[in-house]
């Protein structure tokens, strides 16, 4: 039992014609096919540590990483508990 690595994106997305918004996303290496999305990053980390425990079968623990580029948010830390 492991660390699950999970990558967290900042995507542009266009709402209506001439604006833009925002949507979270993120994706894991290490847990194939599975990936969440969202408007807010507070709900996709919600996602993740309710949903990959379902998805795998057992509790793991998260470590986060933001994809450098997304945006100028800074690294997430470490999720110190077990999901």
């Amino acid at each position: 039992m492991g660390t699950i690595r999970v990558f967290v994106h900042l995507e542009a997305v266009g709402t209506a014609p001439g604006a833009a918004g925002f949507s979270w996303w993120a994706e894991s290496p290490d847990v194939p096919g599975y990936s969440a999305a969202a408007d807010h990053l507070y709900d996709l980390l919600q996602l993740a540590e309710e949903g990959l425990p379902g998805f795998l079968g057992e509790q793991r623990d998260i470590e986060w990483r933001l994809v450098p580029g997304d945006s100028s948010s800074p690294n997430l830390p470490r999720h110190s508990g077990v999901i």
